[in-house]
């Protein structure tokens, strides 16, 4: 099962020429952006598989460079379902809206110890079709969340495929604590 060819596929064939190994992150990430703000703007229909969690958003796994030089991922968001604050385990993402509406907000981390940090929300950008934007380590804390009564869409290209990241999660002492978590996808698009 694939999204509607050739739209995906195209994608991922100026995916696999515009995110070269030796290229300056800076410039992989720009690159990307123009890739993917052209392809969210395609009709797409998704197989019936892929859709919103009654518990989760949902990520499925749409494609896996075979060199890791990058994975596609689509996330459904039902209405009101967002993530925790949390990084991309040091990885660069480009991230785009192809359905509905999202809020995402941009944390600056500090860290006081070896086990407490603080999480200072920067800014709330909310993002509807088309809307592309990036993260580049260190900068790369976020929430993204779906406020809105309707389902959303959104797709990401990281820069390699994200396994784990560090999730952040408030305690009683009003500071933040950090955990490493394992990732999973609800299906497997496969292209």
């Amino acid at each position: 099962m694939s999204l509607v060819a050739p739209h995906l596929h195209e994608l991922i064939a100026a995916l696999e020429t515009e995110v070269a190994p030796a290229a300056p992150v800076e410039e992989k990430v720009r690159h990307t952006e123009d890739v993917l703000s052209r392809f969210l703007g395609t009709r797409l229909e998704f197989p019936p598989f892929v859709q919103a969690s009654t518990d989760h958003y949902a990520r499925y796994l749409v494609h896996r460079d075979p060199q890791d030089r990058f994975s596609v991922v689509a996330m459904v968001w039902g209405p009101q379902q967002k993530t925790a604050i949390h990084d991309h385990d040091g990885v660069w993402c480009v991230e785009g809206v192809y359905q509905g509406e999202l809020d995402i907000t941009q944390f600056d981390m500090r860290p006081l110890d070896g086990e407490r940090l603080t999480m200072e929300p920067q800014k709330t950008v909310a993002a509807g079709p088309r809307a592309v934007g990036n993260l580049i380590p260190p900068f790369e804390y976020h929430s993204i969340s779906n406020p809105h009564p309707h389902t959303a869409i959104s797709v990401h290209v990281y820069g390699r495929e994200l396994k784990s990241c560090r999730r952040y999660m408030p305690a009683d002492d009003g500071f933040y604590r950090a955990a490493m978590i394992s990732l999973r996808y609800d299906g497997d698009v496969g292209v």
